[in-house]
């Protein structure tokens, strides 16, 4: 077995020409319905359609999901600057509403694989960093702590009137906002994509299935301009092509950006280390253009 996929060996071995009968037992849980049944060289393949149960949930009924109050809710998370210099502050912004009222709103960071959590608070005064007073936009600041590359995290926690909290993200401390302080690598003509990930996971990159297609959590900069939070990557390609990606100097990995948060109306990017020439153009983007240029021999 591996990532995304059961195997077993037959005994004896198969034999061309002759029938054979695949039989397995699976039940749906979640996500696709669909499952390729084949052998080794794309023989006896199928794909295979497991029954999904026609009513999920419980719709028009209270489930266990159900509470008085969810806490605040947090929308629209921005930093800036999307690549800090080292030991630069990091202004954080978010969205904070709720019908009871806002009580207070915080953020807490800190350095990768760090132990503790700072926290300081975000306001909507419009004091700085805060820009408009009362229009739902808190802010805060996250003083500088990172060195040149070093990796830090962070999330916001919001509690309303009446008490109740809400996390973002959801799930955080687990999951958390990712940037990076500018390592100063030199730019080039063409525009740069920064991958961020949190040393555990990058290890867990480096160290599991090549053909698993778990996305881990990561940030995407893009030109050092913008950052997109909550993204997640893996490898892409063949098995050749992924078991190369781990050991040797040329990557390809499938980027997944929140649907809140895309790259030019795109949440599915792929991503290529190419070869390239004295230019530095990367060969898909120079084939791309003379696609698009027609007529070109």
């Amino acid at each position: 077995s591996g990532g995304n996929k059961i195997e077993r060996q037959t005994t004896p071995n198969l034999t061309a020409g002759k029938d054979y009968t695949v039989r397995f037992k699976a039940r749906w849980l979640a996500g696709s319905d669909l499952i390729m049944t084949r052998s080794w060289g794309h023989g006896i393949a199928k794909v295979n359609r497991l029954s999904v149960p026609p009513l999920g949930g419980t719709p028009g009924r209270r489930n266990s999901r159900f509470a008085e109050s969810s806490g605040p809710v947090i929308a629209s998370v921005e930093q800036s600057p999307p690549l800090p210099a080292a030991g630069e502050p990091v202004v954080v912004r978010a969205r904070v509403s709720d019908p009871d009222g806002v009580a207070a709103v915080s953020v807490l960071s800190r350095l990768d694989g760090a132990a503790d959590w700072s926290a300081s608070s975000l306001r909507d005064d419009g004091a700085d960093p805060d820009v408009l007073a009362e229009d739902g936009v808190y802010s805060g600041r996250i003083e500088g702590m990172g060195s040149r590359g070093a990796v830090a995290e962070f999330y916001l926690e919001a509690r309303d009137g009446a008490g109740f909290e809400r996390a973002a993200p959801p799930d955080a401390p687990d999951r958390s906002y990712i940037y990076q302080y500018d390592d100063a690598i030199a730019a080039t003509a063409v525009p740069a994509c920064r991958l961020i990930l949190l040393n555990r996971d990058y290890q867990d990159l480096l160290n599991r299935s090549p053909m698993s297609n778990h996305h881990l959590p990561a940030s995407l900069v893009y030109r050092g301009e913008r950052i997109h939070h909550l993204a997640g990557l893996r490898y892409r390609g063949s098995p050749y092509l992924r078991r190369d990606q781990i050991t040797g100097s040329r990557k390809g990995v499938r980027v997944r950006l929140s649907r809140e948060d895309p790259l030019m109306e795109s949440v599915r990017i792929t991503l290529d280390e190419q070869e390239v020439d004295s230019t530095i153009q990367n060969d898909r983007l120079v084939r791309h253009l003379l696609q698009k240029a027609g007529g070109v021999p």
